[in-house]
Formats: structure tokens, C-alpha cells, sequence
């Protein structure tokens, strides 16, 4: 399994920290409304690339883009 490491910019930080007692109530949303937009892109980029300009024709089935997510 892939294994990731985010830092946050300290002005971010202090921004969730003046959230208070809402901070785990808040920080799941926006995860995952910023996930979401993550994986729209991911998805988008990978369509527009897969079989491009390759030197034989493409046999995708779009299995990669749907195990997205």
C-alpha cells in the first residue's frame, strides 16, 4: 500500500486551529470536498492522456479512470 506525507502551511494551520471545538466536526468536510475535486481532475487528466499518440491502437477499458476514487 502507498504511503503519503502532507505539510500543511503554517497559515493554513492556524486557521484550523482557531476552529475550536468544531475542528473534527469541520476537517472531514472539507477533506472530502477537496478530495472530490482532486479526484475530478485525476480522472479528467487521465481520460484526455490514456492511448494518446501511442504507436499502436489503444485498448483501454477504462478500468484505471473508474478504480479512481
Amino acid at each position: 500500500m502507498a504511503k503519503t506525507v502532507m505539510k500543511m502551511p503554517e497559515e493554513f494551520l492556524l486557521k484550523i486551529s482557531r476552529l475550536g471545538n468544531k475542528t473534527d466536526e469541520i476537517i472531514p468536510k472539507v477533506l472530502e470536498a477537496g478530495g472530490k475535486i482532486v479526484e475530478e481532475k485525476v480522472k479528467s487528466n487521465l481520460q484526455s492522456i490514456i492511448g494518446k499518440d501511442t504507436k499502436e491502437e489503444s485498448r483501454s477499458t477504462g478500468e484505471l479512470v473508474s478504480a479512481l476514487g
